[in-house]
Parts: C-alpha cells; structure tokens; sequence
C-alpha cells in the first residue's frame, strides 16, 4: 500500500550536538487554526538551527558597508527561506512582500495573534452560554462544561443545586 505525503507536514532535519541528526515534522501554518503550535515549534526549530536571533532581533543587521553585512544577509535568507518553506502556499501573500525574518514573523504575529485572541473569547462567550436543552444528553452536557475553569465552577453550582 503506498503511502499518501500530506503537502502540509514539513519533515526537517535537525542538527545535533552528536553526530546523530533528528527528523521533525511540522505542520505548515495554514491559518488560525494551527498558528501557535506552529509558532511554538518553528521558534524551537529557528533556535536549533541558530536563526531565532535573526527573528528576534538580537541579531541586527550591519551597515551595508560593514564586512559583516554578507554573513548577515546568507543567515537571515536561510531564516526567511525556514518560515516560506513552513507556511501553506496559500498564505505566501502574508509574507512574500517582506524584507527579513524578522518582519516575515512579525506579520504573521500580527495577523494570527487577534485572530486567536478574539477566537478565544468568542469560543468562551459560547462555552459560557451553553445550556442543556430538552433531550440533550447530560453526559456530554458535562463534557462541554469542564472545558474551561469558569464553567467548571458553574458546574459545580448547577449539580449542587
């Protein structure tokens, strides 16, 4: 039986302190939906391969008549080429106008961190508004209500009634 390859999972080597190299998959981002644990493995990711400094800005670029200017400018490509080969090709609008990793990471920051925020406090108001209808199953009434420590105690509340 062959195997099918999901065009969204990147496999990554990673070089290791041994002489042993680790294979990785990560989900490429493809939108709110998987945005922080993309973020959280693609920082890790960046870190082992010495590049967050590029994105993180402790790493400043030089000025162009600095010999450094080169070193610099190879380092922060193979950042930017990181995050292009990690985000789904239709999100590649986001950040193919950017100059740095820096501003690349920034702009999805940017653009999925409201995203998440108001995701949650939308998934929260409806979460807390949830009532058990006429024929809900209770069991999975509870389920839903242990989601989140407000609704646990509301729980609490509603059973000792």
């Amino acid at each position: 039986m062959a195997t099918v390859e999901n065009p969204d999972i990147v496999a990554a080597t990673i070089p290791s302190s041994t002489s042993v190299s680790r294979s990785i998959r990560i989900d490429r981002l493809t939108g709110a939906a998987n945005y922080r644990p993309w973020q959280i493995r693609m920082k890790m990711y960046l870190r082992r391969l010495h590049l967050w400094a590029y994105i993180d800005g402790s790493k400043t670029k030089p000025d162009n008549n600095d010999p450094e200017i080169q070193a610099w400018q190879d380092k922060d490509f193979e950042a930017q080429s990181e995050i292009q080969f990690h985000v789904a090709d239709s999100l590649m609008y986001l950040i193919s106008n950017q100059e740095t990793a820096k501003e690349m990471w920034e702009c999805l920051s940017e653009q999925y961190e409201k995203t998440d925020t108001i995701h949650a406090i939308a998934l929260f108001r409806q979460l807390t508004t949830f009532h058990m209808q006429e024929g809900d199953d209770f069991e999975t009434f509870l389920q839903v209500m242990a989601l989140t420590p407000r609704t646990r105690h509301q729980r609490r509340l509603w059973i000792h009634r």
